[in-house]
């Protein structure tokens, strides 16, 4: 079973930390602040994979997709998980063996994408819904209860990025509504090694918090 998938299931909230590059210092800072998982993109991930101590996944980009093989490269060198747009879903797809599937849903999301996803392979949603005009904003009633909508239809973990400017302070709002993850990307970590250590472990302590 692919690692994330343990976490998902077991923690009360898995921190996945969304690396702005594929640097090495910045895989160190995120986990020395207290990740749970990192994801990146493909290019170079190889050896971002083979540095780091806590599971890698893979974010596939909208409109570039990689080969079948490439992608079994990605598993062969120890990804863990992938994760890719709903509406950009590779031919290939149900044939991605050996790491969990995250689907990716956008601000067009509806119903009726949301029921039966673990169904057609997905192990996790990516509640990824905030249209960009909305991003970097303060987290609203409206969003949690669309976000809390998801969790009850989907029938797998979902996982809420930090498109908006959820802070430590809302850790216990996000875990109240059942999501499973939290995906921190550059919006609430910064993008320099000390700001990413510094802030992912102030999510951290407020995880702990609640255990």
């Amino acid at each position: 079973m692919p690692k994330l998938v343990e976490l998902l299931r077991s923690n009360k909230l898995t921190l996945i930390v969304d690396l702005p590059a594929n640097e090495p210092e910045l895989v160190l800072a995120a986990i020395k602040g207290g990740a749970d998982a990192l994801q990146i993109g493909p290019e170079g991930a190889e050896k971002i994979i083979k540095l780091s101590k806590i599971p890698v996944g893979i974010k596939l980009k909208n409109g570039k997709e990689l080969s079948k093989d490439e992608i079994k490269k990605l598993v062969k060198a120890g990804a863990d998980f992938i994760n890719v747009n709903r509406d950009n879903l590779p031919s290939y797809y149900s044939e991605i063996k050996g790491v969990a599937k995250i689907l990716g849903l956008a601000d067009q999301f509806t119903g009726d994408l949301i029921l039966g996803v673990g169904d057609e392979g997905a192990d996790a949603l990516d509640a990824a819904i905030i249209p960009s005009a909305e991003q970097g904003k303060d987290l609203k009633v409206g969003d949690l209860q669309n976000y809390i909508s998801i969790i009850l239809a989907s029938g797998v973990p979902v996982i809420i990025p930090t498109q908006l400017s959820i802070r430590p302070s809302e850790v216990a709002i996000i875990v109240d509504a059942e999501a499973k993850g939290l995906l921190l990307t550059p919006v609430v970590l910064g993008t320099t090694p000390a700001h990413i250590e510094r802030n992912v472990r102030e999510y951290k302590a407020a995880v702990n918090e609640l255990e």
